[in-house]
């Protein structure tokens, strides 16, 4: 980046104030992630055009439009802070994001997916239990037969006869 040697934004404060050609898209310019927007840059798309910023905001930045300074106000919410505390930031959650996706992501994602396979539990449980009620209220699967279990009959007592009544041993012989 080259210092803004035609810059008349704020020439004389003791941040770096550098100009930068800059291709516009339908989204306006991007700086480190952050897009910003002035109506003017819609007849400008994919033009290339100088833009200045302050390092002590991320709120806006400057186009230099037809000779003169327009203020590109961020696309979004983002917090009045210095650019090196939003890098800062950035870099902290971006260690807390590998550290997660080290360590916890795994945990995380065994935890997802045994959710995953308990909701598909109870939804068994819950289809089986509409199916069934369903069957009873339509009368499926009935019969007018009388499906009880029938009363046991009384069995005749065993009657042993002796083995004088049995006679000879005719009733041992094995019949042709």
């Amino acid at each position: 980046m080259v210092p803004c040697s035609r810059s008349r934004v704020m020439r004389t404060s003791f941040f770096a104030n550098f100009c930068r050609p800059l291709t516009v898209h339908s989204r306006g310019i991007q700086i480190k992630h952050r897009h910003y927007w002035h109506p003017a840059l819609g007849k400008r798309i994919g033009q290339k055009i100088e833009v200045s910023w302050d390092e002590r905001t991320i709120q806006h930045v400057y186009a230099e439009l037809e000779g003169s300074f327009v203020q590109m106000a961020v696309i979004g919410q983002y917090p009045d802070v210095w650019e090196a505390d939003w890098e800062a930031a950035r870099a902290k959650v971006r260690a807390l994001g590998r550290g997660y996706q080290a360590d916890g992501g795994r945990a995380a994602t065994a935890r997802a997916i045994a959710a995953a396979n308990q909701e598909i539990h109870q939804a068994r449980v819950r289809t089986k239990e509409a199916r069934r009620r369903a069957k009873r209220r339509e009368g499926e699967g009935l019969t007018l037969a009388d499906l009880r279990t029938p009363e046991k009959l009384l069995k005749q007592p065993v009657q042993w006869k002796s083995v004088g009544e049995l006679g000879e041993d005719t009733w041992l012989k094995v019949r042709p």
